[in-house]
């Protein structure tokens, strides 16, 4: 550089001399070619002084960069060492450079799924009217993870209410079918564009106005079934009353709607009915208390308790007393309905049934005339016997039942005292009774053989015949001892264990039949066994 300077220097001053110019001018010449060259350096100086700054620059962006892509890129193992920004800059540089493009691919892709599903979050919420999340700043794999996650909540839930907006459009037809009327307003504009368009109804306002305005539709069909179901249930009483035919009924009473229309119709017909019940009151009145008769003596009420009730008895006839006589049938017939009350009623019916039956067995047995029946009378007579064997266990049975009620109950009442005297009453008779004969119990009659002839000497003798023993009547009538140790035991077992059910005997031709059925305490029924039994031993001897 000094060697160029001089050159110049003596190539200035030997043209100063050809031009012809003195010391002092050459002096200056020479001195503004010194300033000149001191300018341009300094130029260029500076110009490398800034490409120095901007390298110094461009390294430590690189390096913020390079930082700021390890700090959202935590979960990537991506160990670089990162080079002091000092001179020289440029090897500093190109190793940034490197380290960021080692980088960058991560980031890159990172950041468009960070974006879209930024994107995606910030629509569904505005849509849906979701309270907004706070999106994550980072571009980890977990924070990429969990926004996603986001959006797919809530394209279900959108989704989900896409489905309700269906069901709810369906249910909104059926309730205007039920009701019978057209499509108007909000609910008309949501069926007939919700599928084009959902967005205006996905928001919670727009789901919870729809909801409120079908529970109104809701509330008014369910309003009008009630009002609906009323009319009917009393027109076809009033129907059942007037005796009216159903092909005269009004043709509302079966309609499956419940329009406006219908309960005009309904009400209509039900004032018609209702002046046609006026004029027939008394009609009614007489029914309904031969209604109450039957339910009394359903129910085996007392007099004293049919009493009570004034209606019954009133001669008036006004709505008052049907009503009164109305009520006191639903209130009876829900007494009646009572599943264990029932079941008590049942039971005193068959044990009622049981004793009238024992009456009429005991009148049956003391007539003598009933040995010369046959046929279907002493069938019946013997099917009557075996029910009334029955009574003990149906005794038994209805004291079990009765106790049980006892505990959460009142006493349970039959003419208007408790049943449960009578049933204890008829247990310590049946303990304490005469227990019947049965066919086991009865004396055979004693075997007659005919005398066996001897033979001697090709001759046949014959034996005198012994004239047959006949017993008397007294001791036909005494059983054995086998028999009566069998009937005390029977007579000192509890009720309960007492066998009332006899096996069925053998099978035995008619006569034998009907003697066996007959009772050794009739004295006229052994006389005739007696002279019975002789025919037949005089019979065999001859």
């Amino acid at each position: 550089m000094d060697e160029a300077i001089d050159k110049a220097k003596a190539r200035v001053k030997a043209l100063c001399e050809e031009i012809g110019l003195d010391e002092r001018d050459v002096s200056v010449r020479v001195r503004e070619l010194e300033n000149a060259v001191d300018n341009a350096l300094s130029i260029y100086v500076g110009v490398v002084l800034q490409e120095i700054d901007e390298m110094r620059d461009h390294c430590t962006r690189l390096y913020e960069e390079i930082k700021t892509m390890q700090t959202q890129l935590s979960d990537v193992d991506f160990d670089a060492h990162l080079s002091e920004i000092k001179a020289p800059y440029l090897p500093v540089a190109r190793e940034l450079e490197a380290t960021k493009t080692k980088l960058l691919g991560w980031h890159t892709q990172r950041s468009k799924r960070s974006v879209a599903a930024s994107k995606r979050i910030v629509e569904l919420e505005s849509a849906l009217e979701e309270e907004k999340t706070k999106l994550p700043t980072d571009l980890s794999q977990n924070s990429i993870c969990g926004m996603e996650a986001r959006v797919a909540d809530l394209i279900r839930m959108r989704d989900s209410r896409v489905a309700l907006m269906d069901k709810v459009a369906s249910e909104v037809e059926d309730l205007w079918s039920d009701l019978g009327i057209r499509g108007q307003g909000e609910l008309a504009e949501f069926v007939a564009t919700y599928q084009t368009n959902p967005d205006p109804w996905l928001g919670k306002s727009g789901v919870d106005h729809l909801q409120t305005q079908v529970q109104s539709l809701r509330d008014e069909l369910e309003a009008r079934k009630q009002q609906t179901n009323r009319l009917v249930k009393e027109l076809q009483f009033l129907y059942e009353m007037l005796e009216i035919p159903p092909t005269d009924q009004s043709s509302a009473l079966t309609q499956t709607v419940f329009s406006e229309e219908r309960l005009a119709g309904l009400s209509d017909e039900l004032q018609r009915l209702q002046e046609a019940k006026v004029a027939h009151m008394s009609k009614f009145i007489e029914k309904a208390k031969a209604r109450l008769r039957e339910l009394w003596e359903k129910m085996y009420f007392s007099e004293e308790e049919t009493k009570q009730f004034a209606p019954y008895h009133s001669s008036e006839c006004s709505e008052e007393i049907l009503k009164a006589c109305q009520d006191e049938i639903a209130r009876i017939e829900a007494l009646v309905r009572d599943p264990e009350r029932l079941h008590l009623f049942a039971m005193v019916h068959r044990l009622k049934t049981l004793q009238a039956r024992e009456i009429e067995l005991e009148r049956i047995e003391k007539d003598p005339s009933r040995f010369n029946k046959r046929g279907k009378e002493r069938l019946e007579e013997q099917r009557m016997r075996s029910s009334v064997a029955k009574k003990p266990e149906v005794v038994r049975e209805l004291k079990v039942s009765l106790e049980k009620w006892h505990e959460n109950h009142e006493p349970f009442l039959i003419y208007g005292k408790p049943i449960i005297d009578e049933v204890l009453e008829e247990e310590s008779k049946l303990l304490y009774r005469r227990p019947r004969h049965s066919r086991d119990s009865k004396p055979a009659a004693p075997p007659v053989r005919a005398a066996a002839p001897r033979v001697q000497a090709g001759r046949v003798e014959k034996r005198p015949l012994r004239k047959p023993v006949v017993a008397p009547a007294a001791a036909l009538r005494r059983p054995s001892a086998a028999v009566q140790r069998a009937r005390q035991l029977e007579s000192r077992r509890p009720l309960g264990h007492t066998q009332f059910n006899r096996s069925p005997p053998t099978k035995e031709t008619r006569r034998s039949a009907f003697i066996a059925d007959s009772s050794f305490d009739d004295p006229q029924m052994e006389v005739w066994r007696q002279k019975r039994m002789l025919s037949r031993q005089i019979g065999s001897n001859k």
